[in-house]
């Protein structure tokens, strides 16, 4: 994602997913030929490990370790939690429910079908149910 893909993309899913079960993590020049820092691809590394054991943050310290690691350990955590850190990137505010400026125009383009809106309306529904039978009456 630092390049704007996945690690092991493919455009053949079947393809994606045994190169993520079986082939070694690459890392190529992004885009005009950027190339990743040596602590990012060591945490990258770390998080990609397949061996759930080994994985970075996956020990008794947790997140401690990924706290620890070269790339974010010049993070100062504490002005982090506090929001005292400006990011490089904010993206602009919402105007409304149908904004859709931070989404690619490849999948704002694309046509929606008719069973995915009455999926979402029944969804909506039956969430409002389960809110209106479960989280209400305990608030009241």
């Amino acid at each position: 994602m630092v390049y704007g893909l996945p690690p092991f993309y493919d455009n053949n899913v079947q393809k994606m997913y045994h190169k993520i079960l079986h082939e070694p993590l690459q890392f190529t020049k992004g885009p005009n030929q950027v190339v990743m820092s040596e602590p990012l691809k060591t945490m990258i590394r770390g998080l990609l490990e397949r061996k759930i054991s080994s994985r970075l943050g996956s020990g008794k310290t947790d997140a401690m370790e990924l706290k620890a690691s070269s790339f974010l350990k010049p993070l100062n955590f504490d002005s982090v939690f506090a929001k005292a850190v400006v990011p490089e990137f904010r993206p602009p505010e919402m105007r409304s429910e149908l904004d859709t400026r931070n989404f690619d125009p490849e999948f704002t383009r694309e046509r929606v079908s008719i069973k995915i809106i009455f999926f979402l309306r029944e969804m909506i529904f039956f969430f409002n149910i389960y809110i209106n039978l479960t989280i209400r009456p305990k608030i009241l």
